[in-house]
């Protein structure tokens, strides 16, 4: 691995029809821009390298597979990723989701980016 971890674009968000109604009417809900919280989630036991994508404090989905396995080293490292929608493909069937995510690393999380995700975590225990 290089000293730093690459930005990710057009991240995929997977298994929102898995979190229930609330969590598909949130993420079609999102517009472009909108921050996002990710979580890595290593005792997932469909995925070693799950990364949990939320939004106000609801997990609305994972990082999708393809590329989790490439962002989740990096977050084991202690790498951040500031996280926000890139594109939402809003479509006409209610229970589907398209969205895109981009993933820029930062070294030294701002303080609050660290709230953000410490009440997420503590949420979620």
């Amino acid at each position: 691995m290089t000293d730093k971890p690459p930005a990710f674009e057009y991240v995929p968000l997977r298994g929102t029809y898995y979190r229930g109604n609330f969590a598909i009417q949130c993420a079609r809900s999102l517009m472009s821009g909108d921050g996002l919280i990710v979580v890595r989630e290593p005792s997932n036991s469909h995925d070693c390298n799950a990364i949990q994508v939320f939004y106000e404090h609801q997990c609305i989905g994972y990082v999708g597979r393809e590329y989790a396995c490439d962002i989740a080293p990096w977050m084991d490292q202690g790498w951040y990723f500031m996280t926000h929608v890139m594109e939402n493909y809003v479509c006409g069937v209610p229970t589907h989701v398209h969205l895109d995510m981009k993933m820029i690393p930062i070294d030294r999380p701002n303080k609050e980016a660290t709230t953000e995700q410490e009440k997420v975590l503590e949420h979620e225990t």
